[in-house]
């Protein structure tokens, strides 16, 4: 007997890197001699949503070792339907993808992608950073740290900067769900919770209800659409109407 599914796996995560060690003429618009040292994983941290904890996990205390670090963040990437990052798309994934195939790992699962930095462009922000939108917002703001000094101290081994790290990178991720809560509702970029829950739902991922209301038709050049809105949350929504008039 198939179990019923509830709804997806949306995971909240973010990466920190190291830099990359390398000899240069200068210190202005210059071309690198040689590289020295590649940047490579220092740590992630994550959080599933729907869930209060928040993980952490850092490389090997080997230098440059993240190849542990790096399975974690690629079954994190196999087990989740949705993967939600801010600049993800630039940034995380492409860092994530290159250390699964530098170790032959191959690709993980099937899964959504959403960058919160793509759905913030949409709208009218002057900055779309995650500090600047959380204190916009009202969420909150970025963690203190030492700058350089931090990441430096990670690379080396410090203990009192890798408590910042750990601080700073866990902090990124609940300012990221909070920032997901509030740009949710207004984007159009959304999965579809009807695939998971096979009911007819809010398209707000993060609502999902059922309490909705009928609210006139949507009609486009090519089909006929039954608008309806989200008693819960208020986010409109639209289902394609069979030819017999029923919901598809």
């Amino acid at each position: 007997m198939t179990e019923p599914v509830t709804g997806p796996r949306i995971l909240l995560y973010d990466l920190e890197t190291s830099p990359i060690l390398a000899y240069v003429w200068t210190l202005w618009k210059t071309n690198v001699i040689e590289t020295v040292e590649d940047w490579y994983l220092l740590s992630v941290a994550w959080q599933w949503l729907g869930e209060d904890e928040i993980h952490f996990e850092r490389k090997s205390k080997q230098k440059a070792n993240d190849r542990a670090l790096t399975q974690t963040i690629w079954k994190l990437f196999d087990e989740a339907d949705i993967v939600v990052a801010q600049n993800g798309d630039a940034f995380d994934q492409k860092k994530a993808w290159a250390k699964f195939i530098q170790y032959d790992l191959g690709p993980p699962s099937f899964y959504q992608e959403i960058d919160t930095l793509k759905m913030a462009r949409k709208h009218g922000f002057s900055s779309k950073s995650l500090d600047s939108l959380a204190k916009r917002l009202g969420i909150g703001k970025k963690l203190p740290h030492q700058g350089k000094n931090t990441w430096l101290g990670c690379i080396n081994e410090d203990p009192e900067s890798w408590e910042i790290m750990q601080r700073y990178n866990e902090h990124d991720v609940w300012l990221l769900n909070e920032l997901w809560k509030k740009l949710a509702p207004y984007s159009d970029v959304k999965p579809n919770m009807q695939q998971w829950t096979g009911n007819y739902t809010c398209i707000n991922p993060r609502c999902g209800s059922t309490n909705i209301q009928h609210r006139g038709m949507y009609r486009t050049h090519a089909s006929v659409y039954k608008r309806y809105q989200c008693n819960d949350c208020g986010k409109y929504g639209r289902a394609l109407l069979a030819d017999d008039g029923r919901l598809r």
